[in-house]
């Protein structure tokens, strides 16, 4: 009880502090619709990323120094993501690694084992690691409705219910219920998209696997959700009762 009163203390002394003008910029060029967003969600934004900046525990990685830049970018890309949400903060998350750049990791599977370059990690019950070259707004992963400040993120909310496998937490059993059929048949048309080389609205990385194509597809309804909406309409529909909030009544 003192824990939860002290906790919420703290956040509403960190809504209350206002950003600088320099500050300000850096969300409105590394959020880019930052400024399209009503006053109100605009100024919840802020105060969700000063309570993100001041709770999260970043790490520099191979020499990366944090600072406000990099706080600010990867802290307002994540507030997008609880707009609709109520007092969560992604307080599972351990820290923030940041990397200057696409980071190595050796992989194992059954067969083989290798080195892989990767932009970003998320890991169940840890860190999310990120690429501070790739989260900025200009680089390959952050164009086209990719984004992979959400991608990882998202990763770490569907590994809420114990597992990282796609299967997120809906509101009640039947959008539950819905959001299986219709994921289960929708990761199957992108596969076989995928497979025909047919050009598809979502990222082909999505049909990897049910994790990946929920972080594919967050990623997509953050960064554009009217392409989202006219190809994959029961799809968005889901993700607004999923976050309950809908960017495309956000301007």
């Amino acid at each position: 009880m003192v824990f939860s009163w002290w906790r919420r203390w703290h956040r509403n002394k960190y809504r209350e502090q206002p950003l600088t003008q320099a500050e300000l910029a850096i969300l409105s060029s590394q959020v880019p619709v930052f400024h399209k967003l009503q006053p109100a969600l605009k100024n919840r934004l802020i105060q969700t990323t000063q309570v993100l900046r001041n709770e999260q525990q970043f790490e520099g990685c191979k020499g990366l120094e944090i600072n406000d830049e990099i706080k600010l970018s990867i802290c307002g890309n994540i507030a997008l993501m609880l707009l609709g949400v109520e007092d969560y903060y992604f307080e599972g998350v351990t820290s923030i690694l940041v990397f200057p750049n696409s980071f190595q990791r050796r992989h194992r599977s059954q067969w083989l084992e290798n080195e892989v370059t990767n932009a970003g990690e998320a890991w169940q019950y840890g860190p999310i690691i990120l690429s501070w070259a790739d989260c900025q707004a200009g680089s390959p992963l952050r164009s086209h409705g990719r984004n992979v400040i959400i991608h990882e993120f998202a990763h770490h909310l569907d590994s809420i219910d114990g597992e990282m496998g796609g299967s997120i937490q809906m509101p009640n059993s039947e959008s539950e219920r819905q959001w299986h059929q219709v994921a289960a048949a929708e990761l199957k048309e992108l596969r076989d998209d995928v497979h025909a080389g047919r050009r598809t609205v979502l990222d082909a990385y999505g049909a990897t696997n049910e994790a990946e194509f929920f972080a594919v597809l967050s990623e997509a309804f953050f960064e554009m959700p009217d392409q989202l909406q006219q190809t994959h309409q029961e799809l968005y529909r889901l993700l607004t009762i999923y976050y309950q909030t809908d960017p495309l009544q956000w301007n």
